[in-house]
Order: structure tokens, then sequence, then C-alpha cells
């Protein structure tokens, strides 16, 4: 359970930091992604589907607008699909 918890932790860590920012920089988003992709590196999730993962968040966050909300939220839909 500890790792689950210490995944849970960077991604609100993320969130939290992306939520009070308005518009992102490039500089925001690669922050921000490294941190998830370190995350789950950390966790032992196989580096291609990281990889993939992370490729899928930056394409549904790009040329949208919405700030870090928009990131966070194309994050969580890019984890939970339906």
């Amino acid at each position: 359970m500890a790792l689950f918890e210490k995944l849970s932790g960077a991604f609100q860590k993320v969130f939290r930091d992306l939520r009070g920012l308005g518009k992102l920089s490039e500089k925001n988003v690669q922050d921000a992604l490294r941190e998830v992709r370190l995350a789950l590196l950390d966790a032992d999730v196989n580096f291609t589907v990281v990889k993939e993962f992370i490729a899928r968040v930056r394409e549904k966050g790009d040329g949208r607008g919405g700030g870090g909300e928009r990131l966070a939220w194309s994050a969580v839909c890019e984890a939970c699909p339906r």
C-alpha cells in the first residue's frame, strides 16, 4: 500500500502545483510531466507504457488552453479511461 500512497502523493503534488497556475509555459508543462514520469517509473511502471502515457497527456493538453487544470484533467482522463 505504501507504493500506491507514494504514487498518489506524487500526482497530488503535481496537480496542486499546476492548479495555481493560470497560463502554462512550456517549462511548466515539462516540469509537471517530468514529475509524473518519475513517479510512474519509481512505481515500476514499464518504461514504454510511461512514455506512451506522457505523450498522450501532452497531446491532449496541447493547444487547448485552460492552464494547469486542463493539463491535470488530461492526465486524469488518460489514466482512467472509460
